[in-house]
């Protein structure tokens, strides 16, 4: 298992400070694409248009590991 935070670019952007436990950096991407979603849709119900964000994975250190255009977690839902 390995520990990953979850950064979100765009707007005021934030990190997830608790983070969490994956088995590998698949299933962190997977993680990462379904809070991607969950941000979209509440960027939706704001009235906001929030295609151009990003989710940044990194890794227990602060290393990017993985970055995830908003607009590619909307091609594969």
């Amino acid at each position: 298992m390995s520990f990953y935070f979850f950064r979100f670019v765009g707007g005021r952007g934030f990190t997830d400070p608790e983070g969490l436990d994956c088995a590998d950096l698949e299933e962190a991407r997977a993680e990462a694409v379904r809070r991607a979603l969950r941000a979209w849709q509440a960027g939706v119900d704001q009235g906001e248009n929030r295609r151009d964000w990003r989710v940044d994975v990194l890794d227990d250190c602060g290393n990017r590991v993985l970055r995830l255009p908003f607009a590619d977690a909307l091609d594969e839902a």
